[in-house]
């Protein structure tokens, strides 16, 4: 679309669903994360303390964040993010699934259940980071911005 010899990116209607279905993925799994205690308790066995737990992994996430960004590639056949949002949400749901099904209840303790927490966390820092940079490749438009919403925050 050109405006005011300006050319502007427009994103289909259907990429914009596409993109809020994120939301809900990201609350999904935000769901499933807050009962991480509940599985740890249950099946690892151990108690955390919400507050210990809660910066350890605001240390870990600072820290994953500076090195996932290394990993965004310039071009890719199948797009510059598309790549990284899905192996984003591959390696969340590995963690998650070794978390509550897999390691829990087998006799394994600490060691096991921050291992599958830190393999969330990296999984969530990539899809995260990749969700919240896709509105400004999406569309420039300034009328089409405001319908973009943002992906699911911590």
């Amino acid at each position: 679309m050109k405006v005011d010899d300006v050319q502007y990116r427009r994103a289909k209607t259907w990429q914009i669903i596409c993109y809020a279905c994120n939301a809900f993925v990201g609350m999904s799994v935000y769901s499933l994360i807050g009962m991480a205690s509940y599985s740890a308790s249950i099946g690892y066995g151990i108690t955390l303390q919400p507050l210990a737990s809660s910066d350890a992994a605001r240390i870990l996430d600072a820290f994953t964040d500076r090195c996932c960004i290394r990993l965004r590639p310039r071009q890719h056949p199948f797009g510059k993010l598309r790549v990284l949002l899905i192996s984003g949400y591959l390696i969340e749901a590995v963690g998650l699934l070794c978390m509550f099904n897999l390691c829990s209840s087998k006799g394994f303790g600490l060691p096991v259940f921050v291992l599958t927490y830190i393999i969330y966390i990296i999984g969530y820092t990539v899809s995260n980071m990749t969700i919240q940079t896709l509105p400004a490749i999406m569309t420039n438009d300034p009328r089409q911005r405001p319908t973009m919403v943002s992906g699911p925050l911590r």
